[in-house]
């Protein structure tokens, strides 16, 4: 008899050699398998729609054999999108991923376990859409994914209500402009950046929203204001140390030109400017490698050096004026001689 206080411990990960035999033994197990699809996690999910498995790397969805197999798999999709927080991308990824796979086979495509492929994802964007409606859309990726996966079914499910996330995005963005400090060099921006992406999906997939908000034209004046500061941070020449300082700076200014071509496309108005910047970020940047390679090269100085440093010292000290150090001007024999 079970105890009270068993509990079911979740699984991560098993050696490869255990999940195939798991795997058989859920395959010729009606009810452990729909069992286990109704409870499992994140991981069972991406199992039961694998196409690369078994030994031959042939196996493909092995616990979706029948009809009630895919019920309970739907039945879970809430349960397995909680379980993670990176089950909603994964879970998009393999979906969109099996979609284009039945697409390849045409044979399939009105198969029953093309249908039930079909109300899974659209089970899955539905209850991501109105996760999404009240509590704002996690981030500016998965929503170009639920887009992305979206377009591969026979009837396009409505999209997301943006205005939560568009309101939360923008404030939160819009005031790390006047924050930000060009000076300063770490670029920071990370609000900013957050909703240019976030603009860059909807433009994509949803252009309506953006002219119901007034985009672009009422968020002119305030990138505006970003243009110059963003310029000169562009520009900017900090005195860097060591190779890795370069590296971190390179990677800075390489953030700097992607976020001024991203905006560009969003702000045709400014696309010259935000060209001209992305130009002196990437110019800057090359500048910053050339000095990262001079440091890299610059080498420990071996036995050599040091004994020619000591007797370059021992030489020096036959003189009273260091000006008259024979290694820094014309040697002077008859001076070097004169006490013989």
């Amino acid at each position: 008899m079970k105890s009270k206080f068993a509990k079911h411990t979740p699984i991560e990960w098993m050696h490869p050699s255990w999940r195939d035999l798991v795997i058989d033994h859920l395959a010729s197990d009606d009810q452990a398998r729909e069992a286990f699809l109704c409870r499992c996690g994140l991981q069972g999910f991406l199992l039961a729609l694998s196409s690369a498995g078994g030994a031959t790397g042939q196996r493909q969805s092995p616990l979706l054999t029948r009809t009630e197999d895919w019920d309970a798999l739907i039945v879970a999709v809430p349960r397995v999108i909680g379980s993670d927080p990176r089950a909603a991308a994964s879970a998009l990824t393999t979906i969109r991923e099996a979609l284009q796979i039945q697409r390849q086979n045409t044979r399939e495509n009105e198969s029953i376990a093309a249908v039930k492929l079909i109300n899974l994802a659209e089970t899955t964007l539905n209850y991501l859409r109105d996760c999404w409606s009240k509590d704002g859309v996690d981030n500016a990726s998965l929503l170009d994914r639920y887009y992305s996966v979206s377009e591969l079914l026979p009837s396009l499910v409505p999209s997301p209500e943006l205005r939560n996330s568009w309101k939360a995005y923008s404030t939160d963005g819009l005031a790390e402009i006047t924050q930000f400090d060009s000076y300063e060099i770490d670029v920071g921006l990370i609000s900013f950046k957050d909703w240019v992406n976030l603009a860059s999906v909807i433009s994509r997939n949803e252009p309506r929203f953006l002219r119901q908000v007034g985009f672009p034209t009422q968020f002119e004046a305030v990138i505006a204001e970003l243009l110059p500061k963003l310029k000169e941070r562009a520009e900017l020449n900090f005195d860097l140390e060591d190779a890795d300082e370069c590296r971190d700076e390179q990677s800075r200014l390489d953030e700097i030109a992607d976020l001024a071509e991203e905006i560009a496309t969003l702000f045709p108005h400014f696309a010259e400017q935000l060209e001209r910047i992305a130009f002196l970020a990437r110019l800057n940047e090359r500048r910053v490698d050339g000095r990262r390679v001079y440091l890299e090269e610059e080498r420990e100085p071996d036995d050599d050096d040091f004994d020619a440093l000591r007797a370059r010292e021992s030489l020096a000290t036959v003189f009273d004026d260091p000006r008259e150090d024979p290694l820094q001007d014309t040697v002077s024999v008859n001076k070097l001689f004169e006490d013989l």
